[in-house]
């Protein structure tokens, strides 16, 4: 038993580095973009430091805003890296939520992808590890951009309350939709219809065992030419 955990722990984390490097790009190009506005406000603020000080301070107050944000990126990105011990505590799906969809942001905004995440306010918390569940979203994510194959289009993601008191999250594309005779093995182990470099094929597999570990669910809706949903569904904490 303790090696099939081993196992497990080990292809849960393969699965999260080949994410990662799903989205390594759109981190990139976010911190460069940002460092280069730095740069930008140096360079003026240098000019101006001893004809204009007060222009030169406020320079100084966006350096130090954009530089915060440059490690607030940073940071959302190097939490998914570290190798930890998975631990569970009352969590917020919502935090979950906004967590990767900051990390996702820019991949989506390269891919001409409109993000939109709707959160209700009464979703309950849930008993859960917080890096496992962001894996599980970055990962739903990450396939919803890839079905609408670079021709833009539309990633919504919600989170509610479910009628017996849990927390669901659903990931919704506007895609071409799953085939039936795909959507039977689609969280099959190494199953996949994408191209080579673009998935692992252990994705959905992993990420549908994180979601039992804890006692809930992940499914497919979907038909072809209607999109696809992806819903993640969890047992709140009592009370």
């Amino acid at each position: 038993m303790a090696g099939d955990a081993k196992k497990d722990d080990a292809q849960a984390r393969m699965e999260a580095l080949a994410a990662l490097g799903q989205v390594g790009a759109g981190v990139t190009h976010e911190v460069r973009n940002v460092m280069t506005g730095i740069l930008g406000f140096t360079q003026v603020a240098l000019k101006r430091v001893h004809a204009k000080p007060e222009a030169a301070a406020e320079l100084l107050e966006l350096i130090e805003k954009e530089a915060q944000r440059c490690v607030e990126i940073l940071t959302q990105y190097l939490s998914f890296t570290r190798p930890r011990k998975r631990e569970r505590a009352p969590l917020d799906l919502s935090d979950v939520v906004v967590s990767v969809a900051r990390l996702m942001n820019h991949q989506l905004n390269m891919n001409r992808v409109k993000l939109e995440v709707e959160l209700a306010e009464d979703v309950p918390l849930v008993m859960a590890d917080a890096g496992a569940l962001k894996q599980v979203v970055l990962n739903l994510m990450i396939n919803a951009m890839q079905a609408l194959k670079g021709s833009g289009g539309r990633v919504q993601v919600m989170g509610r309350r479910t009628s017996d008191g849990g927390a669901e999250v659903q990931v919704r594309d506007d895609g071409p939709g799953v085939p039936p005779e795909v959507a039977a093995q689609i969280f099959e182990p190494f199953f996949t219809t994408k191209p080579d470099g673009e998935g692992t094929g252990m994705g959905l597999a992993v990420s549908r065992g994180i979601i039992e570990e804890h006692g809930g669910t992940l499914t497919l809706d979907s038909a072809p030419g209607r999109g696809a949903i992806f819903s993640l569904r969890l047992p709140g904490i009592a009370g």
